[in-house]
C-alpha cells in the first residue's frame, strides 16, 4: 500500500514532468525571474537523507536556518531546517547596552552557532545519524 506522502512525493514529480513538458511545447511562456525551490524541513533525519542524495552542492546559511542547495540546470533547489534542530548554540562572549527611555542600560549574551560539518556534506552525511 502506498503512504500518504509517498503518493505526495509521485504527484510532486509527475506534476514536475508535466510543467517541464508544458513549457517545452511553449517557449513563448514566461519564465519565474528566479526559478527555485525551497524546502523547510523539521528533523535532521530527512535533513541527512536530501544532503546524501543530492551528492553535490553548496552549504547555505540565511537567519536562523541552514541549508543546502544545489543546481539542476537553471533551477535552484535548496533544503534548510532550523539551526536550533541541528546546531549548538554557544554563548562566544557578551555586550554592553546602553540605556534608553524605559530602559536600564545591560548586560546582553553574544550568541553563535556550531553546526556539525558532516551534516552539510553528502559524502559525511551516508554516515551521520
Amino acid at each position: 500500500m502506498v503512504s500518504h506522502e509517498q503518493k505526495r512525493h509521485r504527484d510532486f514529480v509527475k506534476g514536475l514532468r508535466e510543467m517541464a513538458d508544458w513549457y517545452e511545447q511553449h517557449p513563448e511562456t514566461p519564465i519565474p525571474a528566479a526559478p527555485s525551490f525551497m524546502i523547510m524541513v523539521n528533523d535532521g533525519v530527512s535533513f541527512r537523507k536530501a544532503v546524501q542524495a543530492a551528492r553535490s552542492g553548496k552549504k547555505t546559511e540565511f537567519g536562523n536556518y541552514i541549508g543546502f542547495s544545489k543546481m539542476f540546470g537553471g533551477v535552484g533547489w535548496t533544503i534548510a531546517i532550523s539551526r536550533s534542530v541541528i546546531c549548538e548554540r554557544i554563548q562566544v562572549g557578551e555586550r554592553e547596552v546602553p540605556a534608553e527611555p524605559a530602559k536600564p542600560a545591560r548586560t546582553e549574551p553574544i550568541y553563535e552557532w556550531k553546526c556539525p560539518e558532516s551534516l552539510l556534506s553528502p559524502e559525511s552525511a551516508k554516515t551521520a545519524r
